[in-house]
């Protein structure tokens, strides 16, 4: 017997495994610290460095620390992510699929789900935004958005 892996169906378009994501630079935590930062997210007042250390004066106690991270929650949750990114290999090894909002598909292993492949549909105001997403960030891929059906082992 083999190593079982979660299944998944997208709408959205395959990358290399060496391809360079403009998330993936070091100063980033992922996607969504990327995402919040080009996007338009502005503090207040920011408690972090350049170097991402407190600022002079500033301690993980300082109120301000917590109003910067829920002004950042709130920003989120009214500009959130135009995309979802899908691993469609590994935790060690991620091999990405970016996926129109709205169209991920998951059934962790041991649990399958029951759905209409007539379901399979991408609202046309997300199809949008991807294309929008991805041609403002300059992202560059191979082909046309398709569905995928992939696997992931955690």
């Amino acid at each position: 017997m083999g190593q079982s892996t979660d299944g998944q169906i997208c709408f959205g378009v395959v990358f290399e495994e060496d391809a360079e994501l403009p998330w993936e630079a070091e100063e980033y935590d992922g996607i969504e610290d990327w995402w919040t930062e080009v996007g338009g997210f502005k503090a207040e007042f920011d408690p972090y460095t350049d170097e991402g250390e407190f600022k002079q004066g500033v301690s993980h106690t300082d109120p301000r620390v917590d109003k910067y991270y829920n002004d950042r929650v709130e920003w989120r949750k009214r500009n959130p992510l135009p995309v979802e990114l899908v691993n469609s290999c590994s935790t060690n090894c991620p091999m990405w699929i970016i996926a129109v909002r709205g169209t991920v598909q998951e059934a962790n292993r041991g649990f399958p789900i029951k759905f209409d492949p007539a379901a399979l549909t991408v609202d046309p105001k997300n199809l949008q935004a991807f294309i929008d997403f991805v041609g403002r960030f300059e992202i560059e891929f191979g082909g046309d958005p398709a569905w995928y059906l992939s696997s992931y082992w955690g």
